[in-house]
């Protein structure tokens, strides 16, 4: 899983935590997507070509043990402790990740 925000929201939060309790916050998405959601759509996005898909075999041979763990297991964060008051913005490349699903 990858946590994106904007970099608006990221300053938004960080204005806000230096009034909050002291502590460390995860300022990130509510949603993060798995590896194989976010790049291809982050791909469309800034119309770059997909990546393509690996068997885990196959990355396993070509990236190693510690990446295939970081793309296929690692879950994402969460921010319940960092509402301070804003919520992220929706990330306008994610609407992407439905068009793949549609087939186009």
């Amino acid at each position: 899983m990858m946590a994106i925000v904007h970099i608006d929201d990221a300053v938004a939060a960080t204005v806000a935590a230096l009034t909050a309790e002291p502590g460390v916050y995860n300022i990130v998405d509510d949603d993060p997507p798995p590896v194989a959601g976010w790049l291809p759509a982050f791909a469309r996005w800034v119309n770059a070509p997909e990546p393509p898909r690996l068997s885990v075999d196959n990355a396993l041979k070509i990236a190693g043990e510690e990446a295939v763990h970081f793309h296929t297991s690692l879950s994402g964060v969460a921010r319940a402790k960092a509402k301070l008051g804003f919520n992220p913005r929706p990330l306008l490349w994610k609407d992407s990740r439905t068009s793949t699903a549609a087939g186009s």
